[in-house]
């Protein structure tokens, strides 16, 4: 019982975190920056789903270790995974800014 409550207030934890975290660096960051390089809001989509890769890359090598819930499959990505999704991201955040040059 005390295993299901806890990871019951792991992923209320995730559910809270995770999107305070992306939208703080969506609105001071990512949206101000879009704005003044007047990034079409389609492709600012695609910048929003870099921030959710990071996202998952900051949970899944550091912030899994620092919540209630301490489970036996709780691993880091390989470093090989954590390399790839970053490039990812930066390809999805950054890209949208020369959007306007295609």
């Amino acid at each position: 019982m005390k295993s299901m409550t806890l990871m019951f207030l792991e992923l209320i934890r995730i559910l809270v975190m995770l999107p305070l975290i992306g939208g703080l660096l969506w609105y001071t960051v990512f949206g101000p920056l879009y704005e003044v390089f007047q990034v079409p809001e389609g492709y600012r989509v695609i910048g929003a789903a870099g921030i959710w890769v990071f996202l998952f890359i900051l949970y899944r090598n550091f912030l899994q270790f620092t919540g209630w819930y301490k489970g036996k499959e709780n691993r880091k990505l390989p470093r090989l995974a954590v390399i790839s999704l970053t490039v990812v991201s930066l390809i999805m955040t950054v890209g949208p800014l020369f959007a306007r040059f295609l």
